[in-house]
């Protein structure tokens, strides 16, 4: 529509002015509608002619090119059609920039809405086994088996257990989601590492004894002072060492090892277990996931640890790593820093918004 109205109408307007502003003296009337007509027709052609060639054929081929990508189903970046025009350049720059970002948007809420429906089944079927567990124990007791004490302490204390297991689950994943929402806050301050880790030593010490287990702690200097969360890196080493135990073998080891490097400690959590599977290595940092249980003894744990440990970390400007060799053991590596300064661009991105 537009493009019939335009050139008529520059025509009319430019020829009437032209036929107005001509003073009246110089011309007749015969004349001057003669002129006003020529005018008409000659800024008709002109116009039409530039509306069509420069202005309406770089649109034809803006629409054109645009097309496939607003409808999905081509790739812009593909496609480079050349233009006359630098305004007519400049919109499909930007609307390819656009397209580009709506695709990377629509990509993100995908995976986004896939994570979460994998995730609500993961916590469905984490939530169903305890709660399930201890509602048999319960009913079994309310259907009789009460009366006789053995049966009912027996129950009463494997009830007591899953509800204690869902406990744990709960506030792992409370943890977890608060973490990276960025509702946790990090509480950087100096403190000695060393420390720390005879402290969860003791907290395992009955546990490991219990397999024959020995905890041993490795470091070349003493105290190592690092700049950290005290409360966050305690747990990143209780779920490491939880684990270290847990899969490791009758009579094994579990050594901690603190080296001093220049700007920070390096610290390496090891065992001489079951290992990891070479296939599972990139992905024992998800939630839920477990090694095969089959390949331990004992059981147990929310499936959580790893990724809460991932998630302290990269709070810390860290990264865990993972080494392990099926019947030899595993070793889990990190590096804590020694001075703000490190921490510095870490804390500023995750006291606001927080880290995983």
């Amino acid at each position: 529509m537009y493009k019939k109205l335009i050139p008529p109408s520059i025509a009319l307007f430019s020829a009437t002015a032209i036929a107005l502003l001509v003073p009246w003296t110089l011309l007749t009337f015969k004349e001057r509608w003669l002129l006003f007509f020529t005018c008409l027709v000659v800024i008709y052609i002109v116009s039409y002619i530039v509306t069509e060639y420069f202005i309406f054929r770089e649109l034809r081929k803006l629409e054109d090119a645009v097309r496939p990508g607003m409808d999905g189903k081509k790739d812009l970046s593909r496609n480079k059609p050349h233009f006359n025009l630098r305004s007519a350049a400049r919109i499909w720059a930007n609307t390819k920039t656009m397209v580009r970002l709506r695709d990377e948007r629509i990509d993100k809420l995908e995976k986004m809405a896939d994570f979460r429906k994998h995730f609500i089944a993961d916590v469905s079927h984490e939530l169903k086994s305890p709660i399930f567990n201890a509602q048999g124990y319960i009913h079994t007791l309310l259907d009789g088996a009460i009366k006789d004490k053995n049966v009912r302490e027996k129950f009463l204390l494997k009830a007591s257990r899953s509800v204690d297991y869902l406990d744990v689950l709960v506030q792992d994943l409370l943890l977890l989601s608060q973490i990276e929402t960025g509702n946790v806050r990090m509480l950087f301050d100096y403190f000695d590492l060393i420390g720390l880790v005879k402290e969860v030593f003791e907290q395992f010490e009955h546990r490991a004894a219990k397999h024959g287990i020995t905890l041993k702690l490795k470091y070349d200097q003493a105290p190592l002072i690092v700049f950290a969360d005290y409360s966050k890196v305690l747990q990143v080493i209780q779920n490491l060492v939880s684990n270290a135990i847990k899969y490791n073998h009758d009579n094994g080891e579990v050594i901690i090892e603190l080296t001093d490097q220049r700007e920070s400690i390096c610290v390496n959590v090891q065992d001489n277990g079951i290992g990891i599977p070479k296939k599972d290595l990139d992905k024992i940092f998800n939630r839920f996931y477990r090694v095969d249980k089959s390949r331990s003894k004992k059981s147990g744990g929310t499936g959580l640890g790893l990724a809460i440990v991932k998630h302290i970390l990269d709070s810390h400007n860290s990264r865990i790593e993972v080494t392990s060799k099926l019947g030899r053991g595993t070793t889990f590596t990190f590096y804590l820093p020694k001075h703000k300064r490190w921490i510095h661009e870490s804390e500023s991105q995750y006291s606001g918004l927080d880290n995983i």
